[in-house]
């Protein structure tokens, strides 16, 4: 039973290396979102090379761009927000929010283990 749950744990924690966010500028991202349209990928520039962590949605009064980053830091100044998530394809909606629900997974998992 330790072995299946140190192997969930660990590719939970293997998995979120490999963030997948989607990637468009001005063309092709405005909300409502249409992942479809053209010019639009999930495919992170350099993702080869660059590990990402955080998929990113910018918004500046009407244009809006998709990318993903290294580090994000969430912030507002004036017309322009910065909103930053960690899932895969998170910042696909017309608001982005941080899901908890692995982090808490593996928080659960690991408790689990440290009292057996």
């Amino acid at each position: 039973m330790k072995l299946f749950l140190v192997t969930v744990l660990i590719s939970m924690v293997a998995g979120t290396w490999a963030i997948e966010c989607y990637v468009c500028g001005v063309s092709g991202c405005t909300d409502p979102f249409d992942s479809s349209a053209s010019g639009v990928s999930n495919t992170c520039p350099g993702s080869s090379l660059i590990t990402y962590e955080y998929c990113v949605k910018a918004v500046s009064g009407s244009s809006v761009i998709r990318s993903c980053a290294t580090a994000c830091t969430e912030a507002c100044v004036g017309d322009a927000c910065t909103y930053c998530c960690k899932s895969n394809l998170c910042n696909g909606g017309t608001t982005v929010t941080t899901s908890f629900v692995a982090m808490g997974v593996a928080m659960l998992a690991a408790v689990i283990l440290s009292r057996q």
